[in-house]
């Protein structure tokens, strides 16, 4: 897949965490950040599917339901950047996102 030019734009996982609600989503799938916002509504499995992984990592729920020809057909379009990969600091960051994700539910 060749990644577009704001595909390169680095994103820290608590900033794609804040992108969790209908209007303003984002995930990441494989190490790349998505913008879904625009896409949610046609979605073919609607947009509820879409709205439980907004800002969250969904690669392995990606990976379950859809070929590797989803990702040519529309990853192009999508993508906004990557994930930067900070280590350990990350994961507590993004361990809190998730907390906040899930104790509001």
């Amino acid at each position: 897949m060749d990644l577009n030019a704001n595909s390169q734009r680095l994103y820290a996982l608590k900033d794609v965490a804040s992108h969790n609600k209908d209007g303003d989503l984002w995930v990441v799938i494989n190490g790349k950040v998505f913008d879904l916002t625009t896409y949610m509504d046609t979605h073919p499995g609607g947009k509820q599917v879409i709205l439980k992984h907004g800002g969250l990592d969904a690669t392995k729920k990606f990976q379950k339901y859809h070929k590797p020809q989803t990702m040519a057909r529309y990853g192009d379009e999508l993508c906004i950047g990557i994930v930067r990969k900070t280590g350990s600091q990350g994961k507590r960051v993004w361990n809190r996102a998730l907390s906040k994700v899930f104790d509001r539910a």
